[in-house]
């Protein structure tokens, strides 16, 4: 239908984003205390979805992300360990967006065309 497709579990407890620096190393100490130092945003369903879709149409590259999501976890400092955004390795959980939209597919049909 060239839309945008959301999927979300009913038993997220909370929304947030954090920002911040990234852990010195992997070790748990210091993932515990870059999640410390973030900045958290409480953001609503719909905004978590709107920065995800961003996200990937802002990406770098002819192709671009066409599915995103997050890691939704009660303990996110592991978070820290890695990048923000990845482009392999991604297990998608609870939430995700599916960008199918007519945009992305015109945009898309224009770089292999050309």
């Amino acid at each position: 239908q060239g839309k945008v497709c959301v999927q979300c579990s009913d038993d997220i407890s909370s929304w947030e984003y954090r920002e911040g620096e990234p852990a010195a190393d992997r070790t748990m100490d210091a993932q515990n205390e870059a999640h410390r130092r973030s900045r958290r945003y409480v953001v609503s369903p719909v905004m978590a979805a709107q920065f995800v879709l961003a996200k990937m149409r802002s990406a770098d590259g002819a192709a671009r992300p066409r599915l995103g999501g997050a890691y939704v976890l009660g303990d996110c400092s592991r978070t820290w360990g890695g990048e923000a955004f990845s482009r392999r390795h991604f297990i998608l959980g609870d939430f995700f967006v599916a960008d199918n939209s007519k945009s992305y597919l015109a945009s898309e049909q224009s770089v292999s065309s050309g």
